[in-house]
């Protein structure tokens, strides 16, 4: 790669060239500033385009005041500002062949990383609308996430976010390729045990149940705040209203001194209100989930 001296990296950011190819590319690939696409061109230009080539050879063609003529080996200044054309149309072409390969490989996750099942046709559930096989397969997974995925909360949160059809945020410190790695060995290791799960069935109602709790419990964990955390648990009580309803009136197994003020958590569980009664109801959904988690064994 070439190694620029102020002077000539002045001279090339000075050049008209340069200054389009950077706005270009800045608008094209939503940079959060155009310091960054400028940054991003002059690596591209230098690492790769001039890989091969020293200072003294940059210095010397850029100089050139010969006329450029590239089938007699006559290079000049247009020559190289020709290369930074080049290196803006190369970053775009890697970006999009990136993103084709991350849209590949979230597509094989979700029709190949995902355990299989038999659909149980025997089974009647309500039909709000016909589903396909595939459909039916997502939701199934995403219902025992906890169980296929035990220990591992990222992957975990991965994939119920590609399943949903949303983005994943990555901290920092996670590399998306090898976590696609780890679930794509972590379900072909796990397969036959991943198919004794999802093929094992539980009554409708103990599956609405266990669906309920699983997303309510979700909403706990996440690491939001209170005020957050209460506000999406008062729409999930709202949307399933009699079956939290009936989860209230059993909880503390017969101790319903555990909760005093059942109307006033089911109809303003999002209020600040009842900490300790509201403690005591997540305690017995994590009791309840375990019961239900037996049943699978």
């Amino acid at each position: 790669m070439v190694m620029l001296d102020m002077e000539m990296l002045m001279a090339v950011k000075n050049e008209r060239n340069f200054k389009t190819q950077s706005h270009r590319l800045y608008n094209e690939l939503n940079y959060s500033s155009l310091k960054d696409a400028e940054q991003d061109l002059l690596h591209y230009f230098c690492n790769d385009k001039l890989k091969k080539m020293t200072l003294n050879q940059f210095k010397k063609i850029w100089n050139n005041t010969a006329e450029y003529d590239p089938k007699n080996g006559v290079k000049n200044r247009k020559y190289l500002l020709y290369k930074l054309t080049y290196s803006r149309q190369d970053i775009l072409r890697n970006h999009q062949k990136e993103k084709d390969q991350k849209h590949e490989t979230i597509e094989s996750l979700k029709f190949n990383y995902v355990p299989t099942y038999t659909v149980n046709e025997n089974v009647e559930e309500p039909k709000k609308e016909e589903k396909s096989p595939l459909e039916r397969q997502k939701d199934l997974v995403l219902a025992n996430l906890w169980l296929l995925f035990p220990r591992a909360k990222t992957q975990k949160a991965y994939i119920e976010a590609i399943l949903n059809g949303k983005d994943f945020k990555f901290a920092k410190t996670v590399n998306e390729s090898i976590m696609l790695k780890q679930i794509s060995d972590y379900s072909n290791k796990h397969r036959k045990d991943f198919d004794k799960v999802l093929n094992r069935e539980l009554s409708n109602k103990d599956k609405k149940l266990l669906s309920f709790i699983n997303t309510f419990l979700s909403v706990e964990d996440n690491g939001k705040t209170l005020f957050e955390i209460q506000g999406k648990q008062a729409e999930l009580i709202d949307k399933h209203k009699k079956l939290f309803e009936d989860l209230i009136g059993t909880c503390g197994e017969g101790k319903s001194h555990y909760i005093t003020h059942q109307v006033a958590l089911l109809n303003h569980w999002e209020q600040i209100e009842y900490q300790e009664e509201k403690g005591y109801m997540i305690e017995y959904l994590r009791m309840k989930k375990e019961e239900l988690e037996n049943k699978l064994k």
